[in-house]
């Protein structure tokens, strides 16, 4: 019985540990080796998680002199980590322990230019009206004085000055807003906001190398960040070799609005279990994706992008920039894809990452029928029911006319683990009935294939 019990478990293992087809990874490889060097990107790590086939991971170039990228070393998120703070807020809301429509003013007492009536929401939505403490050249002099000095929280909040609209007024994004949230944070759960981050959802999920700095000891290398603020017309420098930098304490006051550090397999690995909803409730990842209206394309919700015709599709996103840092990701809401890059080269611009490397990288998933829905089956997916959806235990999948015989089914779980596989499907007219009783509730990916096509479609299982 525990021989049979460590055989499934190492089945799940390799199944969760998937590479992708080598084909299709010998062409992302190209794509972003031939770009990172187009742009001579100093190192570069990135990662790509497809549902239902596997992971994809790469690096490119250098973390400091004789030493390359490699895929364990972490690099800083910078503004990305507001999508993980974002998080755990619906995550105590869940809990009953806040409403994001409480007012700040309930935990944050007696700040300058802090209004008490703005809620939580408007903070991570960015609608507060706060000035941004980042933009305080008082804070930016004092953080060189002494690069090696630890910020708490509450020393960052004599950088805030008088707030720029009335709360709710408008859209202006904002570092203060997320310093705020993780004081927040602390208040609520009485726990240093690190400790909340590792016990609510980093252990969990198995986030293992992501880490809030300078709070917690990585035990992942740093890829070294790589700076040209120091002077904008020379050569960009190695801040570990050539300054006096410590990278722990000088990101100390990013704190909630940057300080997480990651590797490239973590990030996107938690972008696609929050998308998946394996992370926070359906209803919460709603309300996560409601967005404020930014221009044509672009929206904000709480501490996520969203944007519209990205390679003809939508995808949620949120980007970082800080010292020797760069990064971008998408997560697509076609097909769950989640495509991560991260840089440890603060010259790169994030429109470079997103617009061209991210860009080619999802738009080849689309071509490549093993890792996306090809458009030219797209009529074919649009034949195929799958209901009801959500479903209570039994669902049915009709399959189009002309679609051809001896195709297969399989039901795969968010973490890409096959749960069910029917062989010599036939077509037609015939319509083929899941037992979906054994599974667990949550999302999961129906995959139907023949020679010459996969098609998928999302089901909800409820019970």
């Amino acid at each position: 019985m525990k021989t049979k019990l460590l055989l499934i478990l190492l089945l799940l293992t390799a199944k969760l540990n998937a590479q992708i087809p080598a084909d299709a990874a010998a062409r992302l490889n190209k794509i972003f080796d031939s770009l990172c060097t187009k742009y001579s990107i100093k190192g570069a790590s990135a990662a790509m998680f497809v549902p239902g086939v596997g992971i994809w991971k790469s690096v490119h170039g250098i973390s400091h002199a004789n030493t390359p990228i490699t895929e364990n070393m972490i690099l800083g998120l910078g503004s990305n980590t507001k999508t993980y703070i974002a998080v755990l807020m619906l995550q105590l809301q869940e809990e009953g322990k806040l409403s994001l429509d409480d007012t700040i003013g309930n935990w944050i007492k007696n700040v300058q230019h802090v209004n008490g009536k703005i809620t939580i929401r408007q903070m991570l939505n960015h609608t507060s009206g706060l000035y941004s403490y980042t933009e305080n050249m008082e804070w930016i002099n004092e953080i060189f004085e002494d690069q090696r000095r630890v910020f708490r929280p509450d020393e960052i909040l004599k950088y805030i000055q008088k707030p720029k609209f009335e709360p709710g007024k408008r859209w202006s994004y904002c570092n203060t807003n997320y310093l705020l949230a993780g004081m927040i944070i602390e208040k609520v759960t009485g726990k240093p906001l690190h400790i909340v981050l590792r016990e609510k959802m980093l252990s969990p999920h198995g986030l293992h190398n992501t880490y809030l700095v300078p709070d917690e000891a990585s035990t992942a290398p740093f890829a070294h960040p790589w700076t040209y603020i120091y002077d904008h017309s020379a050569p960009i420098v190695d801040i570990m070799v050539e300054s006096e930098t410590d990278i722990n304490a000088f990101y100390s006051s990013a704190y909630a609005a940057g300080a997480l550090f990651s590797t490239a397999e973590d990030n996107a690995l938690f972008w696609h279990k929050l998308m998946a909803g394996l992370i926070i409730s359906e209803k919460s990842l709603a309300e996560l994706k409601q967005y404020i209206k930014i221009d044509a394309t672009v929206g904000y919700g709480l501490g996520i992008f969203r944007e519209k015709n990205f390679n003809g599709r939508t995808v949620y996103s949120h980007g970082g920039t800080g010292f020797g840092y760069v990064n971008e990701n998408i997560a697509d809401s076609t097909n769950g894809i989640v495509i991560t890059v991260l840089t440890n080269q603060d010259s790169i611009g994030n429109g470079i990452i997103l617009n061209t490397i991210i860009k080619a990288l999802h738009k080849a998933t689309q071509q490549n029928q093993t890792l996306g829905i090809n458009k030219n089956t797209a009529a074919a997916e649009l034949q195929i029911s799958v209901y009801p959806n959500p479903s209570t235990g039994n669902c049915y999948v009709k399959l189009p006319e002309g679609f051809a015989n001896n195709s297969s089914i399989s039901v795969v779980n968010m973490l890409g683990q096959e749960m069910m596989f029917l062989n010599n499907v036939q077509a037609g007219n015939e319509i083929q009935e899941l037992d979906l009783t054994h599974l667990e509730a949550g999302m999961y990916v129906i995959r139907i294939k023949n020679k010459d096509n996969i098609n998928a479609r999302k089901i909800q299982v409820i019970k």
